[in-house]
């Protein structure tokens, strides 16, 4: 009782009581706040027992308790809200400096999921200042100093509106908020002591310093949006693409797909718009898409990784069929696809922020040739009056179609970003209800043939083919080629199956994808069979060369090349009279190497020929019997 009290306000609802003991003289600080349970017993007493020793310090180390405090409590809610913080890093003084000469304390919050990105909460004599800074380490120094790489100040009322800081409780918060200067103590005196009031400069540095959970959540969110933006407009700019900030939007049907991923603060956070013959510039089928491309980074709100999606509107819709494409109006036909068919909208969905536009254009390619694919295919029918032809599946991963009855193939990209240009993967099917195993040893002839296509041996010569550009005409030529060695690769099938069963030893593979051979059991004799223009194939002796018509290879060891069959050209005679009274005469044509037929009339001529060469060379002991 007769003590002389000070009660000094340091920031928000944190008081310091500063008394002194009449008898004795000795000054001592004890706390009112929010934190006065929080074990600061000890630093009050060792704050005390300083003052004591040099009186004229008390200024002093109230300001320093006045910053302490202030970051004590933003440091709490950094806590609770389970983000990672530091009250210094390794910078130099000249790197403080960019923090501008108001700084009287930092605290570094560290973005999750971009760790050389910090969250800065400045403190100043009046607020909180708040800046979005990027670091790296210098090179030269031993001690792994950071530099302050770039730096942004925050609008916090912009982000998250005028109430950002504030906690409205009273009429005299906003008087305080405008920025009043600061007013001189009033001094009352109750007959016990001296008590400092200082009422009105309570309540603005109680507004000034109240920070709210929410904010800060909100500004966090802000600075992994912007470092997640920045990381794609680098790549923009890198490669020449202009670009705009517009209003986000998505359509409904893709919200409701990336629900998951969304952000009530998203809607404040433009997207950004780049346009269709910059970004997909050299990119195959650009023509594709409609003129704007929204890209729109996603995530930056949570703690898993950052995503960005990229939405492209098709010029035209073609429709997802087959079993994979499902009965929705959104379909998903993988992680980094979402296919909204009723507004002809691809978003592609990428998980590193940081290779996002290679992604995009990788994906792109692989979407855009599908599109392109199945359009064409869906129309051959009545373009070229290829009736078979028809579209069986397409999910903007895979094309498969029937080029001819019974017989399919499923179209795949692969590797669109490689230095080659990408390429394709054909898997080829046989369209026919038949039994999934089937015991060859015991089966006939037409059932084995009915398990397998043998355009599956051809696949690596094919797939070169689609590499050819424009794709649409390359399209057109693999399905005509498709069609043309349809009954030949058949035929070949069948005379190596038919040879199996008998124990001969006749094998048949392609050469190109125009070109397949029938190899005899020694080795050295073959017979060719070439797809010509006009759906002609020439079935020739595989020793004969087209460059020199009548002459044949030579070399000095006969045991490595081929050797002309023997009697070919009467062979050739022979089988022009063994189909007279078959239509297929009508469409055969003999030439010197050999015999020229439509596609159509291969089986037949083929397998007469084969049939013929092998009995001539099992009559001259060439193969065994």
């Amino acid at each position: 009782e007769g003590a002389l009290v000070l009660r000094t306000h340091l920031c928000a609802d944190e008081v310091v009581i500063i008394t002194i003991d009449p008898r004795t003289g000795r000054i001592s600080m004890r706390d009112t706040g929010d934190l006065a349970a929080a074990g600061r017993g000890p630093k009050f007493s060792s704050i005390s027992d300083a003052i004591n020793v040099t009186p004229s310090q008390l200024p002093e180390a109230l300001v320093r308790l006045r910053f302490n405090t202030i970051t004590d409590l933003a440091e709490q809610k950094v806590n609770y809200l389970g983000l990672r913080s530091f009250r210094q890093r390794n910078f130099s003084r000249d790197e403080l400096q960019k923090l501008g000469p108001t700084a009287r304390g930092t605290l570094y919050i560290q973005l999750a999921t971009f760790p050389y990105h910090y969250l800065v909460l400045v403190i100043t004599d009046e607020e909180f200042r708040y800046a979005l800074i990027s670091v790296k380490e210098r090179r030269d120094s031993m001690y792994a100093e950071l530099i302050m790489e770039d730096i942004g100040w925050l609008d916090v009322k912009r982000i998250h509106g005028e109430d950002a800081v504030l906690q409205q409780r009273s009429g005299l918060d906003a008087v305080a908020a405008a920025g009043l200067k600061r007013k001189r103590s009033i001094y009352e005196g109750d007959g016990t002591g001296l008590i400092a009031s200082s009422r009105l400069g309570e309540q603005r540095a109680s507004a000034s310093f109240r920070l709210d959970t929410q904010v800060l959540r909100e500004l966090y969110a802000y600075c992994c949006a912007r470092v997640a933006y920045t990381k794609v407009e680098m790549q923009l700019k890198s490669r020449g693409i202009a670009y705009k900030h517009v209003e986000p939007s998505y359509s409904e049907s893709s919200l409701a797909v990336l629900a998951h991923v969304h952000s009530s603060l998203a809607r404040s956070v433009p997207s950004l718009c780049v346009q269709a013959s910059d970004i997909l510039s050299g990119a195959p089928a650009a023509e594709a898409a409609m003129p704007n491309i929204r890209v729109i980074p996603l995530n930056w709100w949570s703690e898993q990784k950052p995503q960005v999606v990229t939405c492209v509107k098709l010029k035209y819709v073609q429709q997802p069929v087959g079993k994979r494409a499902g009965s929705s109006a959104v379909i998903r036909p993988s992680k980094r696809i979402i296919y909204d068919t009723r507004d002809a909208v691809v978003t592609f969905l990428s998980e590193d922020v940081d290779k996002c536009v290679d992604e995009f254009s990788e994906e792109w390619a692989r979407v855009s040739k599908m599109v392109v694919i199945a359009r064409e295919v869906a129309q051959m029918a009545i373009k070229f009056k290829w009736t078979d032809v028809r579209l069986l599946s397409f999910d903007l991963q895979t094309v498969e179609f029937s080029y001819a009855a019974g017989y399919n193939v499923s179209i795949t990209c692969v590797d669109q970003l490689s230095p080659t240009g990408g390429s394709f993967e054909l898997s080829f099917s046989r369209g026919l209800d038949v039994p999934e195993i089937v015991d060859e040893s015991t089966a006939d002839i037409e059932t084995i043939l009915a398990q397998y296509n043998p355009h599956e041996d051809v696949e690596p010569f094919l797939r070169d083919i689609l590499r050819k550009t424009p794709l649409v005409q390359a399209l057109h030529r693999l399905v005509a080629l498709l069609r043309e060695t349809l009954p030949i690769v058949a035929e070949l099938e069948y005379i190596r199956i038919k040879a199996q069963k008998a124990g001969e030893n006749v094998d048949t593979f392609p050469k190109t994808a125009g070109w397949f051979r029938v190899l005899y059991g020694d080795l050295r004799h073959a017979l060719d069979f070439r797809v010509m223009s006009s759906a002609q194939v020439l079935i020739m002796d595989g020793s004969s060369s087209l460059f020199n018509a009548g002459e044949h290879k030579d070399s000095g060891d006969s045991s490595l090349i081929l050797q002309p069959i023997p009697d070919f050209r009467s062979i050739v005679l022979e089988v022009r009279k063994d189909i007279t009274d078959t239509g297929a005469s009508r469409k055969v044509v003999s030439i010197d190497v050999g015999m020229i037929c439509h596609s159509s009339a291969v089986r037949t001529v083929g397998r007469v020929l084969h049939e013929r060469v092998q009995k001539i060379l099992k009559e001259k002991g060439i193969i065994q019997p």
